[in-house]
């Protein structure tokens, strides 16, 4: 009860603090408003907002930790960051064309997959684990803040390059086929630590055909 007590508390002091130092970022979409109204209980105002001065909203908005809004056909998820406790977000199917997670550091599974997606910024979801965001258009996918991510589902996105040295713990990756701008297949080059050519060759090589690999420290 004391440590429940303890991250209670350490949870609201974070809300409060990030209110002092201006960092929130409103809700732009009313779909998604609506969604979290309906489902989650968060107040919105006479004009359809949700009002991040409100320090009941802010605490509201700390506790939820689940979120599946697929194929609500919503446009933007700006405002996700606000959602500080949240581990596990799934968004797919709907008409996102940018997605920030950056702030989301308890975040460990990520499914924003068949979007509109040009741009995905995970950096810092430092407890990242699965990751889906194929079917999208993505042209370059960075992983750095990633240590501990275990699946990725890249596939059918326009990247070139994929950079996963130091990425350890990876036991999967689907990350073809990659098409150009007029939908033309183009190759994939995989960037892999010297360590991890063991696994590549005896089963990642086989999900990823036609992919470049190359080993690298």
């Amino acid at each position: 009860m004391t440590h429940k007590l303890i991250v209670a508390g350490v949870v609201i002091f974070f809300l409060l603090s990030c209110k002092s130092e201006n960092v929130w970022e409103e809700f732009e979409d009313s779909v998604f408003i609506t969604y979290l109204h309906d489902n989650y209980d968060i107040p919105i105002t006479e004009n359809g907002h949700i009002d991040l001065d409100n320090d009941d909203t802010l605490r509201a908005l700390g506790k939820i930790t689940f979120l599946n809004i697929n194929n609500i056909n919503c446009i933007s998820l700006k405002g996700i960051n606000n959602l500080v406790s949240l581990t596990q977000l799934y968004c797919g199917g709907n008409r996102l064309t940018s997605l920030d997670v950056s702030y989301l550091d308890n975040l460990y599974e990520l499914d924003c997959s068949n979007n509109y997606l040009k741009s995905i910024n995970v950096s810092g979801c430092s407890d990242l684990e699965i990751l889906y965001c194929n079917n999208n258009q993505i042209k370059k996918l960075k992983l750095e803040g990633c240590k501990h991510i275990r699946w990725l589902k890249c596939g059918k996105n326009q990247l070139k390059e994929l950079d996963i040295r130091g990425r350890n713990s990876l036991n999967a990756i689907s990350c073809v086929p990659q098409t150009d701008d007029k939908n033309n297949i183009q190759n994939l080059t995989i960037i892999m630590s010297p360590g991890m050519k063991q696994i590549w060759e005896e089963s990642w090589a086989k999900w990823n055909q036609n992919a470049n690999a190359i080993f690298e420290e």
